[in-house]
């Protein structure tokens, strides 16, 4: 008898295949590897996510400290909280004076940022003709949690000479919250 070969050198009667168990165990390891692929994309994405609120309830503490350190570093006097030691969770005012050197015109201002519903608001009024105008609000954001103020005691027993804010900040993005403390120095009271 004479058996031929095919090009790969078997034999034309012994036709070799994938049995059906091996067919079935190449699946189970594929859904297993793909199932696998799923589980690491939505945690990475979920990460993605509480990263990005983090960084952007980390920049919105941010620009409310440097806009409140620029309304307030250049003060005169700080309205509230009114006493040395004194605490406020949701206001704090404070009239500065504001130079344009363009204009080279000083310009008072009083600043007054409040809490209220989740969201800091600031207000502006402007001291003209012997009296404080009408505030009006010129930037709020939402979303923060609580806003602390202490005027410190210098110790000294007079408390319009203290000169000293400081501040804690929280706030929320999502499922992230971040904490700021940081102290405002106002320059002008003596």
């Amino acid at each position: 008898m004479v058996r031929t070969l095919n090009r790969r050198g078997n034999r034309r009667g012994n036709k070799r295949g994938f049995t059906l168990i091996e067919m079935t165990l190449a699946l189970i390891v594929m859904s297993v590897m793909i199932l696998a692929s799923g589980a690491i994309l939505v945690f990475l994405a979920r990460g993605q996510k509480e990263s990005a609120d983090d960084y952007d309830c980390q920049a919105r503490l941010e620009i409310i400290r440097e806009i409140m350190i620029a309304d307030f570093r250049p003060g005169y006097t700080i309205i509230a909280p009114g006493t040395s030691g004194g605490t406020s969770t949701t206001t704090v005012t404070v009239q500065s004076y504001d130079y344009n050197a363009s204009t080279a015109v000083t310009t008072q201002r009083q600043y007054r940022w409040v809490l209220a519903s989740g969201t800091l608001t600031r207000y502006v009024s402007t001291y003209a003709g012997g009296a404080w105008g009408a505030e009006a609000s010129t930037f709020s954001q939402s979303g923060v949690t609580s806003f602390g103020i202490t005027r410190f005691n210098d110790g000294d027993g007079t408390a319009s000479n203290d000169k000293r804010l400081d501040f804690t900040l929280s706030a929320t993005q999502g499922t992230q919250s971040a904490t700021l403390n940081y102290t405002v120095v106002i320059r002008n009271i003596t």
